[in-house]
């Protein structure tokens, strides 16, 4: 398990690759008596190993045994501690966010290549015509996450991606955009990563 921790923006972030089988990992959760009944209601292993790795690691970012619940939006949150929190995984990548100020959002996608075949669902017109470029990949990739990361904030009122518009950016490594929620106008400031195994994106 490859865990970074870095303080960001009022908050704190977890990224982190988890290689370790579901054998590995449940002796590395201490209270995993907190867990056992859910634990056990989960059919599909590698639903099982979702669920260890995200209590795990939020032990970790929290520096402190805590419980993991989920509200009416199917928003994350702590039942045992106030700070707010977001919750995100791809393949063996997982991310995680908390903040003792404002909801955030979070979001990690595996490098897949895969997002141009979506990118009508998504994007709008507007959205696709600064992305197009030399880094037309990247940036679609970048716009998912952001969106994802939108969605995690605002909940189900942003279940179609079209209400949320980002504003124009070029792709680069890291970076910042910002987006607006299209039905009640608020804006969001934004933060990227990017490299060869994810992109990731989240907002305090």
């Amino acid at each position: 398990m490859n865990v970074t921790v870095t303080s960001e923006n009022k908050g704190r972030i977890l990224i982190a690759e988890v290689p370790e089988t579901l054998e590995e990992l449940l002796g590395l959760l201490e209270n995993f008596n907190d867990y056992e009944a859910e634990f056990y209601e989960i059919n599909a292993l590698k639903r099982k190993k979702e669920f260890i790795t995200v209590r795990i690691l939020m032990n970790i970012l929290m520096q402190q045994t805590v419980i993991i619940t989920y509200d009416n939006d199917h928003k994350p949150l702590l039942t045992n501690n106030s700070e707010l929190i977001s919750i995100s995984h791809s393949g063996n990548w997982y991310a995680l966010v908390s903040s003792r100020h404002s909801q955030p959002g979070i979001d990690i996608e595996q490098r897949t290549r895969r997002v141009q075949a979506v990118s009508k669902r998504f994007l709008s017109e507007n959205e696709l015509i600064f992305l197009d470029g030399n880094k037309l990949t990247e940036g679609m990739e970048i716009a998912w996450s952001a969106k994802e990361c939108i969605y995690k904030r605002v909940g189900k009122r942003a279940y179609d991606f079209h209400t949320i518009q980002l504003s124009p950016f070029q792709a680069s490594e890291c970076g910042n955009l910002t987006a607006t929620f299209r039905p009640d106008n608020t804006q969001f400031s934004l933060h990227y990563r990017q490299n060869e195994r994810y992109t990731m994106v989240y907002s305090i």
